[in-house]
């Protein structure tokens, strides 16, 4: 599977560029100061390093011990897929099934790892913008037609929703040991 959707990839990439020859390329990321593009590389890497946080926490959360090694490897290699081809829940959650099954993690924990994963995202994505859109709303585009000028209704909301967490946790609890009681049947 992993081969077919690297090919189909590679054919993707192939049919997206082939209006550009490679020497033009090149030339346009000389247009770039050097820093720029170091600092650009610099600050994926970093992003990637605090991706790797999140599978360390539904590891923790799934109480289940692997290496830290293994922890970067799957989560760096998981994002790589989901970031760049999409369908982030499928193509995250295959890629953290291949790895994590080989070191003996269920896939009742796996499927709980990539859950946790999606949803402490949204969580962190929704508050990040949130507060953003309440301290520093930005107008709107007027072709929009929407109902309120600037992104402060929209943090709000963001904000609102996210007070909602305390609600989810309880349901998460709940439903945790209604999956226990079934897991014992």
């Amino acid at each position: 599977m992993a081969l077919i959707l690297f090919f189909v990839a590679l054919w993707v990439l192939h049919r997206e560029l082939r209006a550009f020859h490679y020497h033009q390329i090149l030339a346009e990321i000389h247009t770039y100061p050097s820093d720029r593009i170091f600092f650009a590389f610099g600050l994926t890497a970093l992003s990637y390093m605090v991706l790797t946080g999140y599978d360390a926490l539904a590891l923790r959360y799934a109480r289940k011990a692997l290496p830290f090694r293994i922890t970067v490897f799957a989560s760096f290699i998981s994002y790589v897929f989901s970031n760049n081809m999409g369908f982030s829940a499928v193509t995250g959650g295959l890629v953290r099934y291949r790895i994590y099954s080989s070191f003996g993690v269920s896939a009742f924990d796996i499927a709980k790892i990539s859950i946790f994963c999606a949803v402490t995202f949204w969580i962190g994505l929704l508050l990040l913008g949130g507060t953003v859109f309440v301290i520093d709303p930005l107008p709107l585009p007027s072709m929009m037609h929407a109902y309120f000028k600037t992104t402060l209704p929209i943090g709000t909301l963001f904000l609102v929703g996210r007070g909602g967490r305390s609600v989810l946790r309880e349901d998460a609890r709940h439903g945790e040991a209604l999956l226990g009681t079934l897991r014992r049947s």
